[in-house]
């Protein structure tokens, strides 16, 4: 079993506090920004695997794992199968990953980026 320091776990644990569902349950995100690691005393390390618990809901389909800062937005991608996320994050510039984990980063401000990438999954979703 890891182990991980307080400040670690308070990341993880204010990470999990932003926990949220879209389109009827079956996307999930965690938000992170930046610098909540500096504020709680962490490394960017102790977020590690958050990503993967993103999917882990009973009716999940697409999980996202949100860190922001004011000018951009990276998005880890986490799927169950059904949906290809390595295919979303190729359609952003940069991005790229497999079927079942991938990542992104969106030159724009949080709230336009995340709006824009529940879009995008909305519709992968169908």
């Amino acid at each position: 079993m890891p182990r991980f320091s307080a400040s670690g776990l308070l990341l993880q644990a204010r990470i999990w506090s932003t926990l949220a569902f879209y389109h009827g349950g079956a996307i999930c995100s965690m938000e992170m920004p930046y610098g909540l690691i500096a504020e709680v005393g962490a490394t960017y390390g102790d977020s590690e695997g958050m990503a993967d618990l993103t999917i882990v809901g009973a009716n999940v389909e697409v999980g996202m794992l949100i860190k922001y800062d004011q000018k951009q937005t990276h998005f880890s991608l986490r799927s169950k199968g059904r949906v290809d996320v390595g295919k979303i994050a190729q359609s952003v510039r940069g991005g790229g990953g497999h079927s079942s984990a991938a990542g992104c980063t969106m030159e724009l401000p949080f709230d336009e980026a995340k709006a824009a990438m529940l879009t995008i999954i909305e519709k992968e979703l169908g």
